[in-house]
């Protein structure tokens, strides 16, 4: 290493403290974005390594960026649709994410961007302050997807809110029920996030990854039941439940007729046989129709191979 001739590195390791020291004085207004987007990066690397846990330490660091940080805090995860495709994304793209959310932070972060928006209340859910048409057009643009965490007002809490927004992004991608939707708000995917999260234990306690084990039984017979006759059973049961048992609302959601869906809804409650109308039984429903469906599309399981019935029934069509 190069040093300045009479210079010590222990000299040189003090200027540079004094430096950084010097900096950390200036008000954060008057650093720019450059220096504000250092500051998150920073502050992301403390939380995410377990280096930075104390409330007050991490309101300190808070403190630096240019846009002071209210009572609930929460992220905002912009990554594009194929990670290994750019090492960053454009810096440019910083200052228009940055508009969509007034009074957020964004900085490049991994293959992405994070933003810190902060809000002095927890009215987030179910109508998010800004302009989802726009955000999620400049999404679809650059081909990216973004994970919106819940908001907490916890400071040491900001490490967990950022990793469930990493799981919602995941997950959202390979479980969204529109192909066009590029944005994944934390409370669509919690419980998935639950399914996630205890697969772990259940192998350690079972030694196996069934997790279908977890699902209503009757649940289990209508997936078996589509595997064989390329049917959508298991929709019908899921929308049917989820609207309190409404036909009409529960075919609008699920795009379908509604004299097509209460046929299908006839053969459902053939397979079923039990009372739909329960409140605790529409939970258990609901539950294991999110059971079955990351187990299908997340788990990268053959749930078919295992059922027995990873091969059409010859002649059968879908009703």
């Amino acid at each position: 290493m190069f040093t300045p001739v009479g210079w010590e590195l222990p000299d040189i390791a003090e200027l540079l403290h004094l430096v950084c020291s010097a900096i950390q004085e200036i008000p954060p207004e008057e650093r720019g974005a450059c220096w504000s987007r250092t500051d998150l990066k920073r502050l992301l690397d403390n939380l995410l390594s377990g280096r930075l846990v104390e409330d007050g330490e991490i309101d300190q660091q808070l403190s630096r960026l240019p846009c002071p940080a209210l009572r609930f805090c929460n992220f905002v995860i912009v990554e594009p649709a194929f990670p290994g495709a750019r090492s960053a994304l454009p810096a440019f793209l910083l200052p228009q994410l940055e508009a969509v959310f007034p009074g957020s932070t964004g900085t490049l972060y991994g293959n992405g961007a994070v933003l810190l928006v902060s809000c002095p209340n927890r009215d987030f859910q179910p109508s998010p302050p800004f302009d989802q048409q726009y955000f999620q057009s400049l999404l679809a643009q650059y081909d990216l997807y973004a994970a919106v965490s819940n908001a907490t007002s916890r400071r040491s809490m900001m490490r967990t809110t950022y990793l469930l927004a990493k799981s919602v992004m995941q997950l959202g991608q390979a479980l969204r029920f529109n192909s066009k939707t590029r944005i994944f708000f934390f409370e669509d995917y919690a419980e998935y996030i639950a399914i996630d999260l205890c697969i772990n234990s259940f192998v350690d306690l079972m030694g196996h990854d069934d997790i279908i084990y977890l699902a209503h039984p009757s649940m289990v017979n209508v997936y078996r039941y589509d595997a064989l006759h390329n049917t959508d059973l298991l929709d019908v049961v899921y929308y049917y439940c989820l609207n309190n048992c409404n036909i009409s609302q529960a075919a609008g959601a699920a795009y379908m007729h509604r004299n097509t869906f209460a046929a299908r809804l006839s053969k459902v409650q053939e397979l079923v046989q039990a009372d739909l109308t329960n409140g605790g039984l529409q939970q258990r429903m609901i539950f294991s129709y999110k059971i079955l469906r990351y187990y299908d599309r997340y788990a990268k399981i053959n749930l078919r191979q295992r059922l027995g019935v990873d091969a059409q029934a010859p002649g059968e069509r879908k009703a």
